[in-house]
């Protein structure tokens, strides 16, 4: 988190199982989020999140990930059914 002149006020904020994050005792003004990291399959927002603080006020900023888009890779297998297979014979090697 960064105050309003960008310099780092909280550096190791985490969210809990649910996805949120409460931060307390802040001092009224604007303050900035950076997500550094997110749930596998979602992309990063990278840009900074406005977070607006009043005095004596709960501020609630909601942040939405956008899943990853994922290329998956088919393959295709056929069955060869009926195919007659003769036997080689044996060389003795």
């Amino acid at each position: 988190m960064l105050n309003e002149n960008m310099e780092v006020v909280y550096s190791e904020l985490r969210t809990d199982d649910e996805g949120k994050i409460e931060i307390k005792h802040l001092v009224p003004g604007k303050y900035y989020l950076k997500e550094t990291k997110t749930k596998e399959g979602y992309e990063i927002n990278d840009k900074l999140i406005e977070v607006q603080v009043d005095m004596n006020e709960k501020s609630t900023v909601t942040i939405t990930n956008n899943q990853e888009e994922t290329q998956e890779e088919f393959k295709i297998s056929k069955k060869i059914g009926n195919v007659k297979m003769n036997k080689l014979p044996v060389t003795g090697m």
